[in-house]
């Protein structure tokens, strides 16, 4: 997938299995919460996190990358479906500097990341 004029990049949900000498963009759901009434009644609305990482050893293809990401999923328009689901929100937030990426973990490869966090506000 080329988001960016950057080249290729390999995209992976939750788990790292794929040649790490090209780009990649890694990402995992780290919750989902499904929102509840003061009475305790269930409803049908959800709060999902997703962690997304972009990594590569060009800083300028991994900025590009991360600003036409968030770009794209900030475009979702309130209202459309994504799947299976009514998405009514979609909120992109920079990591602060106490996360930990997850794909690049215990390397000195000379890796650089930009990490984000996505919040997508739902109804099943």
């Amino acid at each position: 997938m080329a988001i960016c004029d950057c080249g290729t990049w390999t995209i992976q949900e939750g788990k790292i299995d794929f040649d790490r000498a090209t780009p990649w963009i890694w990402f995992k759901r780290s919750s989902t919460i499904q929102e509840r009434l003061l009475s305790g009644a269930v409803t049908d609305n959800f709060v999902t996190e997703i962690d997304v990482e972009i990594v590569d050893t060009d800083i300028d293809c991994v900025q590009a990358q991360a600003d036409n990401l968030k770009t794209a999923l900030q475009a979702i328009a309130p209202g459309s479906m994504l799947e299976t689901t009514f998405c009514m929100a979609i909120f992109v937030n920079e990591h602060d500097d106490e996360y930990i990426s997850k794909s690049v973990l215990n390397t000195d490869d000379g890796l650089h990341v930009a990490s984000f966090s996505v919040r997508i506000f739902h109804r099943a």
